[in-house]
């Protein structure tokens, strides 16, 4: 699990980010660079293959609203033998927004960094 600062701090190095929200959230707004695959803290990762296939070990953030659908996704991934996967559990995606709207207007950058930790 990936607290907010851990997460601020290497947003930009995870290889993928998994939304496992709602078709719906998803359209009410998203991380840059994420992958929607809402479903996948219920149903088998082997319906998400074509999606994250061959990306065994890359580093993978899953996120949602409040943590729970991305602890059970992530789980379900490392099942999958998926074996670099970070469950951000603070908050979820609403809190990460605001956070990285508050970094951005700080620091007038588009993409949060070590700066907007704190």
């Amino acid at each position: 699990m990936v607290s907010m600062d851990k997460l601020l701090e290497s947003y930009t190095k995870y290889d993928f980010r998994i939304d496992v929200r709602t078709v719906e959230e998803w359209n009410e707004g998203h991380a840059n660079l994420s992958i929607p695959t809402p479903g996948l803290a219920k149903n088998p990762a082997k319906n998400y293959l074509d999606l994250i296939e061959g990306k065994e070990d890359a580093m993978i953030l899953v996120y949602c609203k409040s943590g729970g659908r991305a602890f059970e996704a992530s789980q379900n991934l490392l099942r999958y033998g998926f074996n670099n996967i970070h469950s951000f559990y603070h908050g979820g995606f609403p809190n990460l927004e605001a956070r990285i709207t508050r970094c951005q207007s700080k620091t007038r950058r588009t993409i949060p960094t070590r700066t907007c930790a704190t």
